[in-house]
């Protein structure tokens, strides 16, 4: 089950089934064609990242954010060589190339400490003059995360943990704005995947024939997007919305007309 996640309203707008013998790959072309996403910035994961996917969301004039892994071995190398020759020019130049922009942010949280360092950059000329991903134009960029985890009981016991990851974008050469869409891509993780998991517990789900998944899978969805544009239980949690509303008939009625 491909969705289609909408940060900033918590619904999930659409959603398709991939066929047997199939993938994301060829499911989300399909789904793009299907939702009105102009004006709009898609975030999408490595493995989608394919040129006929960013050609679909520049034909639906949206713009988006897509990591770049190994699944894509050149792209992401010429990504690389491009922030090392910027580097290595500063070094010889001793002046740093005003293009390249980074941003760092740090979080602390129970015991671990997060940085998290986005880097961003013009499209380099040699790779629009290749011929290859035609619609990358305007930015790329790099985000190096590094982790340290600390033991209450053992000052001295200290993990850490670092990776890099690269990315390509249609949104202007500013590590802020980049940074911010980067972050929320991963609420399609927490507030719908997750949440599917821990409160309508799908993954437990024993309705694996036909159609049938599919339709619950969207009635689940809709369920869930109702309970989270709901304002009639403040401070209470989507599980203990939902047990409210499956006991109190004005509680369902408050919950489906958001009364």
């Amino acid at each position: 089950m491909v969705s289609a996640w909408v940060d900033e309203l918590s619904p999930c707008f659409g959603q398709v089934v991939t066929e047997q013998k199939s993938n994301e790959i060829t499911e989300i072309p399909m789904l793009l064609e299907m939702l009105e996403i102009k004006g709009t910035v898609v975030t999408l994961d490595a493995m989608v990242c394919q040129e006929k996917i960013v050609d679909k969301i520049i034909e639906k004039k949206a713009g988006y954010v897509i990591t770049v892994k190994n699944n894509q071995p050149k792209l992401r190398l010429a990504i690389a060589g491009a922030f090392a020759d910027a580097f290595e020019q500063y070094l010889e130049d001793d002046l740093k190339d005003k293009a390249v922009r980074a941003r760092k942010y740090e979080s602390r949280d129970r015991g671990r400490l997060a940085q998290r360092t986005v880097t961003v950059a013009p499209v380099p000329e040699a790779m629009q003059a290749s011929g290859k991903w035609k619609n990358i134009k305007k930015t790329i960029g790099m985000v190096y995360r590094h982790r340290e985890a600390f033991n209450t009981d053992n000052p001295r016991a200290i993990s850490e943990s670092g990776h890099m990851t690269c990315f390509i974008s249609s949104l202007k050469p500013t590590a802020s704005l980049v940074a911010k869409h980067l972050t929320k891509h991963w609420t399609v993780e927490n507030k719908l995947h997750w949440t599917l998991d821990k409160t309508f517990k799908e993954v437990r789900s024993r309705i694996r024939k036909g159609s049938s998944p599919a339709i619950m899978g969207s009635l689940r969805r809709f369920a869930l997007s109702l309970l989270n544009r709901d304002t009639s239980m403040p401070k209470t949690s989507l599980k203990r919305k939902r047990l409210r509303a499956a006991l109190n008939t004005d509680k369902l009625e408050a919950v489906l007309f958001s009364v």
